[in-house]
C-alpha cells in the first residue's frame, strides 16, 4: 500500500507540476502577445511624438542658443560676487575663531575661579571648626579656674582648722617633721611637673601663633588670586597641609593637656593637706587669668580676620558676575555672526545652484537632440524586430494551444488512473480485515503466551529465592574455605615440623616408659639445681607438643569434612538455572512489548493512510475547481498592483481594494465547501499603519442593502464611501517634517515614547492624519470616520463603522499607553482644534482586542449564507496576530524574525516605566495586563547573503561552527540602519578584546583578517544581530528580562533559521533553548486564535479556551531544539555588558 501510495502521489504531483508549468506558459505567452502589441501601438506613437519633437526641438535650439549666451553673462557676474562673498566669509571665520579663543578663556578663568572658591569656602569651613574648638578650649580654661578658686576658698579653711590644730600638736612635732620632709620632696617634684606643664602650654601659645601667622598668609594669597594664579594654588596647596600639620599638633597637645590635668588635679588632692601649696595654687591662679585674657585677645583678632575675609569673598563674587555678564554679551555677539555667516552662506549656495541648472539645462538640451536622433533610428530597428517576434509569437500560441489539448488528454488518462488506484483501494482494504484477523490471532496467542508467562514468572520467583539462600550459603562456605586455605597452608608447614618432632616424641616416649631413677633426680635436685628444672621445663614442652598434635588432627578431619560440602554445594549450583535465563526472559517481555507498539502503529497508520486517501481524492476535485477560478478571476482581480508610489515619498493604496478582497476571500471559502453556517465567530489582521476615510454616507449605508451586487469596491466608490478614494500604508515614508513637529510639541522623542509607545515614526497613522488635515483641510472637515485597515474590515463585516483595538491604535501615536485611551493632548494637537473632533471621528475610544464588535450584517448571511449568530471579533494589526500565532503568550518569550528586515519580538509582564524610542511597545492582544516591544533593523539578509558570497550555505555554517565564539562584530549598513540610527556606508568590523577579568574593549579593525579559526566573517555578522537584539531587549526595553524569566521561550522564524549554526549562535547569546518555526501565514492564524478566545470569554470559558491555545501551539511547534553552551554563553554574557561600547563606536563613526 505504502509503494502504491507514494508512486501515486508522485504521479499526481508530476501532474500537477506539469499542469501549472503548462498554465504558467499559456498566461505567459498570453501576456507576451499583449505586451508585444502594445509595445507597437508604443512604438508607432512615439515615432510620431518624436518627429514632433524634432520640429520643436529645432526652434527651441535657436531660442536657448540666446539665453545660453545671456547665461555666461550672468555667470561671470555671479562668480565676481561669489569670490567677494568667499572673502567676506573668511574674515567672519576668523573673528569667529577669535571670539571662540576668548570665550574658551574666559571659560577657563571661571572653572578656575570656581574651584578657587570652592576650596576658599573649605579653608573658612576649617578656620570656624578650628575657632569652634579655640571657644571649647576657653570655656574648658574657665571651668578649670573657677574650681580652682573654690579648691582655693576650700583650702584656706582647712588651713585656718589646721593652724588651731597645730598648738595642740606641738608634742608630735618630730614625727611631723620627717612625715613633712617627705612631703616636701613629694611637693617639689609636682613643683617640677608644673613647670613642665608651663612649658607645654607656651609652645601650644607659639603654635597658635603660628597658626594665625597662616592665616594672614591665607588672606594676603587671596588678595593677589587675580594676578597669581598658578603660584597661588600651589602655596594653598602648602598651606593646607601646614594647616593639617598644625591641627595634628594642636590635637597633640590637647591629648597631652588633658593628660597634665589628670596629673594636675592629682597634685591638688596631695596640696590639700600641706599650708605650703596654697601660696603656690594662688600664683597659678593668677597666670591662668594672664593667660585667659590672651587668648580672649587672640580670639578677638580671629573673628577680624574673618569679617575680612568674608568682604573679600563678596567682592569675588561680584567680580564673578560682571565676568558672567561680559560672557554672555560675548555669546550673543557670537550668535548673531553665525546668523548672518549662515544667511550669506545661503545666498550664496543660492546662486550656486542656480548656475548649475543653467549648465545642466544646456547639457540636457543637447544629449535630447543626440538621444532623438539615436532614439529614431533605434525605433525603426525595433519596428523590424518586432513584427519578426510577432509572427514567432502566433507560432508559439499554436504549439501552446496544442500542448493544451495534449494535457487535457494526459488528465483524462490520470483520472483513469485514479479509478484502478480506488479499485486498488478497495483489494487493499479486504487485504487489510484479513490482517485483522490474523492480529486477533495473535492476540489471542499472546495472551496464553502471557498466561503461561505469569506461571514461569512464579517458577522463577521461587527459584530466585532458593538462588539467594544457596549464594548465602556459598558465601559463608568461601570464608569457611579462605579458613580452610590458611589451615592447609599451616598443616603443611606444620607436618614438616610434626615430623622431624614425631621422631623426638618416639624417642622421648621411650624415655619416658623407662622407670624413674628417682633418686639420680634427687641428686641432681640437690646437687645441680639448674640442669633439674631445665630438664623439667623439657618435660612440660613434650607433654605440650603431644597435645598440639593431637589437636592438629582434628582440625584435618574439620577441613576434609568443609571440602567435601563444598564440592557438594558447587555441585548443586550447577545443576540450578543461572542468570542467563532471566536475560532471556527479559528479552521475551520486551519482544512482547514491541510487537505490541508495532500493532498499535500498525492500526495508526492504516487509519492515516484511510484519511489521506478520502482527502487526496477530495483534493483532486478541489484543485480542479480552483484552476477553473484562477482562470477566470486572476486576469480580472490581479490586474492593476495594491499600491501607488509617487516620487515625494508617498505611497497609497485604494481603500476600495480591501472590500473586493474581503469579498473575493468569502467567495473563495463558499466555492472551496465551507459551511458558512456553521462559522460561530470571525476574527482577522489588517496592515497596520494603513488608514481608510470614509463619509458621512457610511456611517448609514456602508453596505448595499440588495445582496445581489458582486464587487462591494466598486459599490462604494460610486456610492460615495469615501472622502479619500486612495489612503496611506505603512511605506509612506512623507512625514518627516509632521514627525518632527509632533516630538517637538511633546517635548522630544523620549516624552513622547514614553507616553505611547514609540517615538514618531513617519508610517504612523496620527502624522498621516496631521499632515492630510494640514494639506486637505476641507476634505478633512468631511471625513466623518477614520478607520485603520484592521478596523474598516471589520466594518464592512459589521455594516457600520467599528472602532479601533487597542493593539492596532499603539502604532498611530494617538493613543496613551498607560490608560489605553486616546491622548487629549496628540489628539487636539493633530486636529488643530479640539481633541473630541479627532476622539469622534476615531469611533471613540479603543476597543478591548478580545471583545465581541457585533454580529455579521444581513448582506453576508444572505448571500453567502453565514448564520444570524455569527459574531465579529475586533480585528487587530498584522504584527499583533503574529505574535499570537507564533505563540509569543507568556511573559518572557523573545520571537526572532529572519527575514529581508531581522525583527525582534519581547513579550512583557507591565508596561516599562520608561518606553525607549528605539522600540515600538504594543499591548499584547489577548494577555490583558502584558506588552510586546518590538525592535526592527533594515538590514537582514542581505548582510548575511554579502558575507556568503559565492559560497555554499554549507561552507557558511561550516565557518560559523570552526571559529570560536566573541571575536569580531561586524555590522554592514547596506541603507539607513534603524538600530542603531547609522547612516549608509561600508561595513564596520571590531575587534573584541575579552581576555582576564579586566572590561571588554572594542578596536575598530581597518584591514580585515582571513577566514580561520580566530575569525570569521560570517559569525561575527550573526553575532552581532544577536548581541544587538539581547542588548536592547534586556538593557532598554525590560533590563534584566532574560535573568527574570529564565524558563522563556526564544523563537526564531525567517529563512535565517533554517540554518543550524545562525540558530545556535542565538542560543547562546541568549542563554535558551532555540525553537524554530515555519508559519507563513502566522498573522491569519493568531487573528483566529483571538476570535476562538474572544467567544470563549463571552461565553465564560476563557480558560479552558486559553489551554487549548496553549496546547494547539506547542504541538505545532518544531520538536528539535539547539541547546546553549554554557562556556560561550558565558562568553557573550561579559560582551553584552560592554555592548554600549560598541554601540558608541558606530554612532561615533556614522550616527545620524
Amino acid at each position: 500500500i505504502k509503494a502504491t501510495r507514494k508512486e501515486t502521489e508522485m504521479k499526481l504531483a508530476k501532474k500537477r507540476s506539469e499542469i501549472q508549468r503548462e498554465t504558467q506558459r499559456r498566461d505567459e505567452s498570453a501576456k507576451e502577445v499583449k505586451e508585444a502589441r502594445l509595445e507597437l501601438s508604443t512604438v508607432r506613437q512615439e515615432r510620431e511624438v518624436v518627429a514632433r519633437e524634432l520640429h520643436d526641438v529645432e526652434e527651441e535650439l535657436k531660442e536657448e542658443e540666446d539665453g545660453v549666451r545671456d547665461l555666461y553673462k550672468e555667470e561671470e557676474r555671479l562668480e565676481r560676487t561669489y569670490k567677494l562673498a568667499i572673502d567676506e566669509k573668511k574674515k567672519l571665520d576668523r573673528q569667529l575663531r577669535r571670539e571662540i579663543t576668548k570665550n574658551d578663556k574666559i571659560v577657563k578663568e571661571n572653572v578656575g575661579k570656581n574651584i578657587e572658591m570652592r576650596i576658599k569656602t573649605e579653608e573658612t569651613q576649617s578656620l570656624s571648626k578650628a575657632i569652634k574648638g579655640m571657644d571649647k578650649l576657653i570655656y574648658l580654661c574657665q571651668e578649670k579656674t573657677d574650681s580652682l578658686k573654690a579648691e582655693v576658698g576650700r583650702l584656706e579653711k582647712e588651713n585656718e582648722e589646721k593652724k588651731e590644730k597645730l598648738t595642740e600638736q606641738q608634742a608630735a612635732s618630730q614625727r611631723s617633721k620627717r612625715a613633712f620632709d617627705t612631703r616636701r620632696k613629694r611637693l617639689e617634684d609636682l613643683l617640677r611637673e608644673r613647670d613642665l606643664l608651663n612649658k607645654d602650654v607656651l609652645k601650644a601659645d607659639d603654635s597658635t601663633k603660628h597658626w594665625m601667622d597662616l592665616i594672614r598668609r591665607h588672606q594676603m594669597m587671596c588678595s593677589n588670586l587675580d594676578r597669581e594664579l598658578e603660584v597661588g594654588r600651589k602655596e594653598l596647596h602648602h598651606a593646607q597641609k601646614r594647616a593639617v600639620d598644625v591641627e595634628g599638633q594642636i590635637e597633640k597637645h590637647a591629648v597631652e593637656l588633658s593628660e597634665e590635668n589628670a596629673k594636675y588635679f592629682a597634685a591638688l588632692e596631695e596640696v590639700k593637706i600641706r599650708e605650703g601649696r596654697i601660696a603656690e595654687v594662688e600664683k597659678m591662679v593668677g597666670k591662668a587669668e594672664a593667660k585667659l585674657a590672651q587668648q580672649q585677645s587672640l580670639y578677638d583678632s580671629v573673628c577680624a580676620d574673618r569679617n575680612l575675609y568674608s568682604k573679600s569673598l563678596i567682592d569675588c563674587n561680584a567680580e564673578i558676575e560682571e565676568i558672567k555678564k561680559k560672557f554672555k554679551m560675548a555669546f550673543h555677539r557670537i550668535e548673531q555672526l553665525k546668523d548672518e555667516v549662515r544667511s550669506k552662506e545661503a545666498k550664496l549656495m543660492k546662486a550656486h545652484f542656480e548656475k548649475n541648472k543653467m549648465t545642466r539645462g544646456n547639457a540636457r538640451v543637447r544629449e535630447s537632440l543626440e538621444s532623438a536622433q539615436e532614439r529614431i533610428e533605434g525605433l525603426e530597428s525595433i519596428i523590424a524586430t518586432q513584427k519578426a517576434e510577432a509572427e514567432k509569437l502566433q507560432v508559439v500560441v499554436e504549439d501552446a494551444e496544442k500542448e493544451v489539448s495534449s494535457h487535457e488528454k494526459e488528465l483524462k488518462s490520470v483520472l483513469s488512473e485514479r479509478d484502478l488506484l480506488a479499485n486498488q483501494l478497495s483489494s487493499r482494504e479486504v487485504e487489510v480485515r484479513k490482517l485483522y484477523e490474523k492480529i486477533r490471532l495473535l492476540e489471542s496467542e499472546l495472551r496464553q503466551g502471557a498466561a503461561s508467562f505469569n506461571d514461569l514468572l512464579k517458577d522463577r520467583r521461587s527459584a530466585d529465592r532458593q538462588l539467594l539462600d544457596l549464594r548465602r550459603e556459598i558465601d559463608e562456605a568461601k570464608l569457611h574455605v579462605a579458613e580452610g586455605r590458611t589451615f592447609i597452608q599451616q598443616k603443611m608447614r606444620l607436618g614438616k615440623e610434626i615430623k622431624a618432632e614425631v621422631l623426638k616424641c618416639s624417642k622421648l616416649q621411650q624415655e619416658l616408659e623407662r622407670p624413674m631413677n628417682v633418686h639420680r633426680w634427687r641428686r641432681l635436685q640437690s646437687s645441680d639445681m639448674q640442669t633439674f628444672e631445665r630438664l623439667k621445663r623439657v618435660r612440660e614442652l613434650q607433654q605440650r607438643l603431644i597435645q598440639a598434635q593431637e589437636e592438629v588432627v582434628k582440625k584435618e578431619k574439620e577441613i576434609t569434612a568443609k571440602e567435601s560440602e563444598f564440592m557438594s554445594l558447587k555441585a548443586a549450583l550447577q545443576k540450578q538455572p543461572g542468570p542467563e535465563i532471566h536475560d532471556q526472559i527479559l528479552l521475551l517481555q520486551q519482544a512482547v512489548k514491541d510487537k505490541q507498539t508495532q500493532l498499535t502503529v500498525l492500526e495508526m497508520n492504516m487509519q492515516e493512510y484511510r484519511q489521506q486517501c478520502h482527502e487526496n481524492s477530495a483534493d483532486v476535485g478541489r484543485l480542479r475547481k480552483q484552476m477553473k477560478e484562477m482562470n477566470d478571476d486572476f486576469i480580472e482581480k490581479c490586474r492593476l498592483s495594491g499600491s501607488i508610489k509617487e516620487s515625494s515619498g508617498e505611497v497609497r493604496s485604494p481603500s476600495a481594494m480591501f472590500s473586493s478582497a474581503l469579498q473575493l476571500c468569502i467567495q473563495r471559502l463558499e466555492r472551496a465547501g465551507c459551511p458558512m453556517e456553521k462559522i460561530v465567530c470571525i476574527g482577522g489582521s489588517g496592515q497596520q499603519h494603513g488608514s481608510v476615510y470614509l463619509s458621512t454616507a457610511a456611517t448609514d449605508h456602508l453596505l448595499p442593502d440588495d445582496d445581489n451586487v458582486d464587487d462591494l469596491g466598486k459599490w462604494q466608490l460610486e456610492n460615495g464611501v469615501f472622502t479619500v478614494k486612495d489612503g496611506p500604508i505603512w511605506m509612506d515614508t512623507s512625514t518627516s517634517a509632521e514627525c518632527r513637529e509632533l516630538e517637538s510639541y511633546i517635548g522630544g522623542s523620549d516624552a513622547l515614547a514614553k507616553l505611547t509607545g514609540s517615538k514618531a515614526w513617519e508610517r504612523f497613522t496620527g502624522n498621516q492624519i496631521l499632515k492630510f488635515r494640514k494639506q486637505s483641510s476641507g476634505v478633512y472637515e468631511r471625513t466623518a470616520r477614520i478607520c485603520l485597515v484592521s478596523s474598516f474590515c471589520a466594518s464592512v463585516l459589521l455594516g457600520h463603522p467599528a472602532r479601533v483595538d487597542y493593539s492596532d491604535a499603539a502604532g498611530m501615536n494617538l493613543m496613551e499607553l498607560s490608560s489605553l485611551n486616546w491622548s487629549r493632548g496628540i489628539c487636539g494637537f493633530v486636529d488643530g482644534r479640539t481633541s473630541d473632533a479627532l476622539i469622534s471621528k476615531l469611533g471613540g475610544q479603543p476597543a478591548d482586542s478580545m471583545a465581541i464588535a457585533g454580529t455579521v450584517a444581513p448582506y453576508w448571511q444572505q448571500r453567502y449564507g453565514f448564520s444570524p449568530v455569527c459574531s465579529v471579533n475586533y480585528w487587530s494589526g498584522d504584527n499583533p496576530c503574529a505574535a499570537v500565532g507564533m505563540g509569543l503568550l507568556n511573559s518572557g518569550d523573545i520571537l526572532v524574525s529572519l527575514g529581508t528586515s531581522d525583527t525582534c519580538l519581547c513579550v512583557l509582564p507591565s508596561m516599562p516605566l520608561s518606553p525607549p524610542p528605539s522600540a515600538f511597545t504594543f499591548p499584547h492582544p489577548v494577555k490583558p495586563g502584558s506588552y510586546i516591544a518590538m525592535l526592527v533593523y533594515t538590514n537582514g539578509d542581505v548582510t548575511r547573503r554579502i558575507v556568503k558570497g559565492d559560497r555554499s550555505w554549507d561552507e557558511f555554517s561550516d565557518s560559523i561552527r570552526l571559529s570560536s565564539p566573541g571575536n569580531c562584530l561586524t555590522l554592514f549598513t547596506s541603507t539607513q540602519e534603524i538600530l542603531p540610527a547609522l547612516e549608509q556606508g561600508d561595513p564596520i568590523t571590531v575587534k573584541i578584546d575579552n581576555q582576564g577579568d579586566a572590561k571588554v574593549t572594542f578596536y575598530r579593525l581597518e584591514k580585515l583578517p582571513k577566514d580561520g579559526s580566530d575569525y570569521s566573517s560570517c559569525r561575527a555578522v550573526v553575532e552581532e544581530r544577536a548581541l544587538s537584539m539581547r542588548y536592547y531587549i534586556n538593557s532598554e526595553v525590560a533590563p534584566g528580562i532574560l535573568e527574570q524569566f529564565p524558563e522563556g521561550k526564544l523563537l526564531v522564524t525567517g529563512g535565517g533559521s533554517r540554518n543550524e549554526q545562525i540558530r545556535q549562535v542565538f542560543s547562546d547569546v541568549f542563554g535558551r533553548s532555540v525553537v524554530s518555526l515555519d508559519s507563513p501565514d502566522a498573522a491569519a492564524l493568531g487573528a483566529a486564535y483571538k476570535a476562538m478566545l474572544a467567544t470563549a470569554k463571552q461565553r465564560g470559558t476563557l480558560k479552558e479556551g486559553e489551554q487549548l491555545l496553549q496546547d494547539h501551539i506547542s504541538a505545532t511547534e518544531n520538536a528539535s531544539k539547539n541547546l546553549p553552551d554554557a562556556s560561550n554563553s558565558a562568553i557573550y554574557g561579559r560582551i553584552s555588558q560592554s555592548y554600549a561600547a560598541f554601540e558608541k563606536v558606530l554612532r561615533d563613526e556614522r550616527g545620524r
